[in-house]
């Protein structure tokens, strides 16, 4: 519910709600990903680490690179790029969008394929200052999921001269459910068809490249907007 405050004569006047009246169940707003990154990540082929500000160079398996940058001072584009892997490596960013119940999808663009991700808070014993919401972190590097959980999400597909990754209530998220390591789609997911996971659950989408033997990608992410219900 949205409140407005009223300032007149040094007092502060909070309006009424008429007799009989429902509140209204407050909407959650939607989430501009490239404007609100939490942090950027690479995962080197052993070590899965997290940081502030784009890296411009980070070494990853059997002597490559990876890297990200930004345009327009952190208000535009992201430029992720992994070359010279000589194994598995990936490459992004991720950024907490609320609760599950509220994420009705979101719709990414890019140039080069990509992917995502979500994270699923569902350990809230481990939110500490040094960690944040999700997963435990020694330093700037992962440690263990601490009883959180993620699911693969889909990859992007050719739209004209774009990639472009839409998800929806029937897209699928691969995740370890119940004891089973199956798909499960985002309304299932809301739901609670997953033992811990359901509407309440604080949530975080992670968006990348990935990069096998010998792979060398770049992928520029041009728009990430959520979708709220």
């Amino acid at each position: 519910m949205v409140v407005a405050l009223l300032f007149g004569a040094g007092a502060l006047v909070m309006p009424m709600m008429p007799a009989g009246a429902t509140p209204r169940t407050p909407r959650a707003k939607p989430v501009v990903m490239l404007k609100s990154i939490a942090y950027y990540t690479v995962n080197n082929g052993s070590t899965f680490c997290r940081y502030q500000t784009p890296q411009s160079s980070v070494a990853v398996v059997g002597g490559g690179t990876a890297s990200q940058a930004r345009n327009r001072a952190g208000k535009g584009f992201v430029t992720l790029s992994i070359n010279g892997a000589t194994g598995y490596a990936d490459d992004g960013f991720y950024e907490g969008v609320g609760a599950l119940g509220h994420l009705a999808g979101y719709v990414i663009k890019g140039r080069g394929s990509f992917g995502s991700n979500l994270w699923f808070d569902t350990n809230s014993a481990n939110n500490t200052a040094s960690n944040g919401d999700f997963f435990s972190w020694s330093g700037n590097c992962l440690s263990g999921t601490d009883g959180d959980v993620y699911g693969l999400g889909p990859s992007s597909a050719a739209s004209g001269r774009s990639q472009v990754e839409t998800v929806t209530g029937s897209s699928d998220f691969d995740l370890t459910c119940n004891s089973v390591y199956e798909p499960v789609t985002l309304t299932q997911l809301q739901a609670g068809f997953c033992s811990g996971i359901g509407g309440t659950t604080p949530v975080a989408v992670w968006v990348g490249i990935t990069a096998g033997s010998g792979g060398t990608l770049s992928a520029k992410i041009i728009k990430g907007n959520t979708k709220t219900q």
